[in-house]
């Protein structure tokens, strides 16, 4: 196979095939452009599309606020987890 391509390589004839193999795939870009012709989206759907992108979903609180923790259980912690954000 990679002789054949060598020889594709070097051959000034044009006759030579190229070899499958060797062929890097076209980006997806290029192969699939983007279409022109979509309408804009109406005001309604791109709220919606906002409101609902992962960037502006509410995070919960997942630990029982107001609990407290004895200070066995904070060193345990702070062996693991040495740095808060």
């Amino acid at each position: 196979l990679s002789q054949q391509h060598r020889e594709f390589y070097r051959d000034k004839t044009g006759t030579l095939h190229v070899v499958p193999y060797f062929v890097l795939p076209a980006k997806e870009k290029e192969r699939y452009p983007h279409p022109l012709d979509l309408p804009p989206l109406s005001g309604k759907t791109r709220w919606h599309l906002f409101r609902v992108s992962p960037e502006n979903l509410r995070t919960h609180q997942t630990f029982p606020s107001g609990k407290r923790v004895t200070s066995q259980e904070r060193e345990k912690r702070d062996s693991f987890f040495e740095y808060r954000a």
